[in-house]
């Protein structure tokens, strides 16, 4: 952290005793990335003085972040959006999952996710590694009607600015982003989140979620394959924490699975094979599993 190095350089180069202002955002993300030590270094030579204000930022609100705001705020004021649960999705946007066989289908099935949406289009994409980014990015050019961009840790930090501000302009319509852009971006026109690669927790997965609904109804699609029980697990906590409506196909897949089916022919069919019957989408619409174009439809429907 720099501001450590200028507080700790020989001679003295800053100095933070008439402070008249400290903002600490993103507290609950620089705790559970392990920086306690360091905010509290710097807290330590931030001395308290009458004049002083604090102002304390945390998109959840867990024991470990209750605790720190206890110890550093003094008579403080508490502003909440949203219920006083540890963390809350926004209850304007819309949460749904595409469930893929495979994780090689990912790619054609985002495509045809984002040529669907039938309004102006300004989405995120988030993906878990910077190679994947890369990667994706590059297989994406080409095959979609409108400009593709990536943010991620291996781009410079004028790399990262100016193909923000592409997308904040909207020269950019699709932002490709490992979870260096999941917290504190603020483009209201988002009106698409896809998870194509799952977060680790349920807290980064509300936080990506909420880069878009801040306008207007927003949507949210986690792209799954059936293996990925433990974040459909995670997403259905979400939807049902915050009221919202469960997509059929997770809540089926989520159910004790009923025995296997025998047809008459003595052919064993596994009924969790959703991908052999109609897909029920959000709104009730059927389509085949097979028939990609109509899943998009249904849901942009």
């Amino acid at each position: 952290m720099r501001l450590l190095e200028l507080l700790e350089e020989e001679p003295r180069v800053l100095c933070l005793g008439h402070l008249r202002m400290l903002v600490l955002d993103e507290a609950d993300r620089m705790l559970s990335e392990g920086f306690e030590p360091q905010v509290r270094k710097i807290l330590r030579e931030a001395r308290p003085t009458p004049q002083r204000q604090t102002l304390l930022f945390s998109a959840t609100w867990p024991a470990a972040v209750q605790h720190f705001a206890e110890e550093v705020l003094t008579d403080p004021v508490e502003v909440r959006i949203g219920g006083r649960g540890a963390f809350s999705a926004n209850p304007n946007v819309t949460q749904d999952v595409m469930i893929l066989r495979d994780d090689y289908e990912k790619p054609a099935a985002l495509a045809a996710l984002l040529r669907g949406k039938k309004r102006p289009l300004r989405a995120m994409v988030f993906i878990a590694t910077k190679r994947s980014c890369q990667q994706l990015e590059r297989g994406l050019r080409g095959r979609l009607p409108f400009a593709v961009d990536a943010l991620h840790g291996d781009r410079s930090q004028r790399d990262r600015e100016a193909a923000l501000q592409r997308f904040r302009s909207g020269a950019t319509q699709v932002l490709l982003a490992t979870d260096v852009a999941g917290r504190g971006i603020d483009v209201k026109e988002v009106n698409l989140v896809v998870n194509y690669d799952m977060p680790r927790s349920a807290e980064d997965y509300v936080h990506r979620i909420g880069r878009t609904g801040r306008n207007a109804h927003g949507w949210a699609v986690s792209i799954l394959t059936d293996n990925e029980q433990d974040s459909m697990s995670l997403i259905a906590k979400v939807i049902k924490d915050s009221g919202g409506r469960m997509p059929p196909e997770l809540a089926k897949r989520l159910l004790p699975a009923p025995a296997p089916f025998v047809d008459p022919e003595g052919a064993r069919v596994d009924p969790r094979m959703h991908w052999l019957e109609p897909w029920q989408g959000l709104e009730g619409n059927k389509y085949g599993k097979e028939d990609l174009k109509s899943a998009v439809e249904s849901l942009w429907s």
